[in-house]
């Protein structure tokens, strides 16, 4: 092979190589900078699950709710489960006991429901998503 074809042969070798270190030397923080954004992800609150199940339909009416409260019953990373009261249009409230899943959604199921000086059950169930997780 004459020298000539030889650097044909080369210089494309070598623009990529250079293209492809100018690229990874460009997004070499990029990991880091990710890493501490995890880091630093909000911490999971009663505040942020009660507005993502407070729209959870009435079992009977199908009405959104209007508020909603949660606190924690356990300990770990999701704080499962919860208790949930959510109160709805109709003056109902439901009180659910919700499991949160990793990916954000989640499911509960009734425990009491009060509605005009009455305390009753249902057989209602909740399920939704997305509460942003640590």
């Amino acid at each position: 092979m004459r020298p000539i074809g030889r650097l044909l042969l080369f210089l494309p070798l070598l623009a990529v190589g250079l293209v492809s270190f100018v690229i990874v030397r460009s997004q070499q923080g990029q990991g880091a900078t990710l890493i501490m954004r995890q880091q630093q992800a909000e911490a999971l609150t009663p505040a942020k699950l009660a507005r993502v199940v407070r729209v959870a339909p009435d079992p009977v009416t199908h009405a959104k709710g209007r508020s909603a409260s949660c606190f924690p019953l356990g300990s770990g990373e999701l704080h499962n489960p919860w208790r949930c009261a959510i109160t709805y249009p109709s003056g109902r409230v439901i009180q659910y006991r919700v499991t949160l899943h990793a990916d954000g959604s989640y499911t509960g199921d009734d425990e009491v429901v009060r509605y005009q000086g009455q305390t009753h059950s249902d057989t209602g169930q909740i399920q939704g998503c997305c509460v942003v997780v640590p």
